[in-house]
């Protein structure tokens, strides 16, 4: 356990639990993103009954089948949401209601996708309609979307306070860390660090910026949600 000034304590977990909804993973390139989420996946993924990934590069689809394969699962890639799929979740998880059966867990990852990147604006409207509904009915459809993107910057105010976990390795610009990351992932645990709310904000920031500090490298800070608070662990992915 990290105990930090003004006795605050950040525990260390071993095994984060991903849940139905938005789970971010943010972080400049390199920092390990994809090297915590596939240790997660690595050790979870016999719970999933199918799994998706949408990226804009198809070398990045053939190193997430390469991952899957090395695990004895498939995976459908996709540089966009195919046009049917929602329609098609619907209708399975409709049907196996209808059968008495538990709902499919279906794993998609979003790979440096925000939303879609087609150059006609009404498949653009289409797919960013249905990249917000997944995200938005994950807990509803049992979806577990993980978004994996570089920056807080892009991520909406909703899309950052409906995600159930959120894993951040604060690395590279502090500037854009206190305008969009601060208050957005940390401001939020002041329930779990009450001595914080009555912190001036230089005190706040030092207090983030000795957290920081103390990571090592590739360690990230893992926020979960539960009954609608937050609280901060600390994760450092090993596959």
């Amino acid at each position: 356990m990290l105990s930090l000034q003004n006795n605050l304590e950040v525990d260390q977990v071993f095994l984060p639990e991903l849940k139905p909804g938005i789970n971010l993973f943010i972080g400049p390139s390199g920092t390990g993103k994809t090297y915590a989420l596939q240790a997660i996946i690595s050790r979870t993924h016999q719970q999933y009954d199918n799994f998706f990934v949408i990226s804009r590069t198809s070398d990045t689809l053939y190193q997430w089948e390469r991952f899957f394969m090395g695990l004895g699962r498939k995976v459908a890639g996709f540089d966009e949401i195919p046009d049917q799929f929602i329609a098609w979740l619907e209708d399975k998880q409709d049907q196996r209601f209808k059968q008495g059966k538990r709902k499919l867990k279906l794993f998609i990852i979003f790979d440096d996708v925000l939303g879609s990147i087609s150059k006609d604006k009404q498949v653009q409207m289409r797919n960013d309609d249905m990249f917000k509904y997944l995200c938005y009915n994950g807990r509803h459809l049992s979806i577990y979307c993980c978004i994996c993107t570089q920056s807080y910057i892009g991520i909406s105010p909703d899309q950052s306070q409906s995600a159930q976990t959120s894993f951040l390795w604060p690395v590279g610009s502090y500037s854009t860390l206190e305008t969009y990351t601060f208050p957005r992932f940390l401001d939020c645990t002041q329930d779990q660090f009450p001595q914080m709310r009555n912190m001036t904000p230089t005190q706040r920031k030092r207090v983030w910026h000795n957290l920081f500090g103390s990571l090592r490298d590739y360690e990230c800070i893992f926020r979960d949600k539960t009954a609608n608070k937050y609280r901060l662990h600390k994760f450092l992915a090993k596959l």
